[in-house]
């Protein structure tokens, strides 16, 4: 067992447990960037080698995140536009199935919809030779025919 004493991680051998150490867990000198978050007049004052880690532990620990994109539907935030976009795609079931009138939120989860519950019965037949193939029409004397639901 290679556990730390700091954080109690768990690691396959001591040399990485060592360098975990010294880099995560090293003297308070080498790390030059503080956090200063504040609540409730409790400063956080947590130590980190680098810019990243520190802006990782203010979104994870602090939740300081700016969510600056907000739905006009719902209120809720968001902190990219692609997120919102997504998030209002909710809202809008603008999908429609075209065998049963269900609808989606997603392109992509109507046409999974359609394959699974409409189309795995789906076969082609051959008007000259009778042929089926289950994928596409092979020539334009093929026709679209169902065997089963």
């Amino acid at each position: 067992m290679n556990i730390c004493r700091e954080c109690n991680k768990n690691f396959s051998n001591k040399y990485i447990l060592a360098t975990h150490l010294k880099n995560i867990h090293g003297p308070q000198r080498e790390r030059s960037w503080i956090c200063n978050f504040e609540a409730s007049g409790i400063r956080c004052s947590k130590r980190f080698m680098t810019k990243h880690h520190l802006a990782k532990h203010q979104e994870i620990v602090h939740n300081t995140t700016d969510k600056n994109f907000q739905c006009s539907t719902c209120s809720k935030k968001f902190k990219s536009q692609n997120n919102l976009q997504t998030h209002q795609k909710s809202h809008h079931r603008s999908f429609l199935c075209r065998y049963c009138q269900a609808t989606f939120y997603r392109e992509n989860d109507v046409r999974s919809h359609e394959i699974a519950m409409h189309e795995k019965n789906k076969q082609f037949q051959c008007n000259e030779t009778l042929t089926v193939n289950k994928t596409v029409a092979p020539t334009a004397n093929c026709i679209y025919i169902f065997t089963g639901n």
